[in-house]
């Protein structure tokens, strides 16, 4: 459930900061499409190294505390994109940051996310999990979408923004509370060879 909580979360920030984003940085900002398309070019690279060297992060423990970290560098990451005012190298600055930190970070959130349910969930439930997790993931965003389009006309894009960002430490905050109560799962995340007989 805590799981459920935080994906459907973060899903819903990105529901509206996608919304938004575009808005801000072409129409607010002033940038055209070469400079975004290196942009996230540099965002799509930092996510793929953050997916080669996610197994490496992590042991035995308290998973939900870790990414409760991770969900909270997620959200101030993003949190400060919405501080830029125009399309100067600031503003590039602070579009790259989000590329550089924000992504890989999310990254390894859902990477560690789905290697959780299939470790605990029983084989019988695994489809059904996974099932609805998705549905849960498509229906925040849309929730989402739906949500920043009256605050980005009443409230401003920026404050949207930030109202994303703070959805996601609000998940971070459930993640971190859930540890407490966190059974402790050893070698969840350790990837040993199966041996065949």
């Amino acid at each position: 459930r805590v799981l459920a909580v935080a994906q459907a979360l973060l899903s819903m920030s990105n529901g509206m900061t996608g919304t938004v984003f575009f808005l801000f940085v072409v129409d607010t900002l002033g940038f055209g499409t070469g400079p975004l398309g290196m942009i996230f070019a540099v965002g799509g690279i930092a996510s793929l190294g953050a997916a080669l060297i996610s197994s490496r992060l992590y042991g035995k423990g308290h998973h939900l505390f870790r990414m409760a970290l991770l969900l909270f560098f997620v959200a101030i990451s993003n949190s400060l994109l919405p501080c830029a005012q125009t399309a100067d190298w600031i503003a590039v600055a602070l579009l790259l940051l989000p590329q550089l930190l924000s992504d890989p970070a999310e990254t390894i959130f859902n990477i560690h996310s789905t290697t959780l349910r299939q470790v605990l969930a029983p084989d019988a439930w695994l489809g059904r999990i996974n099932g609805s997790f998705r549905v849960l993931e498509v229906g925040a965003v849309i929730v989402g979408s739906l949500i920043a389009a009256g605050t980005g006309e009443y409230l401003g894009l920026r404050v949207t923004m930030w109202m994303a960002a703070g959805l996601i430490a609000i998940g971070g905050l459930v993640c971190l509370l859930g540890s407490r109560m966190e059974p402790q799962t050893s070698n969840v995340l350790l990837e040993e060879p199966v041996t065949r007989g």
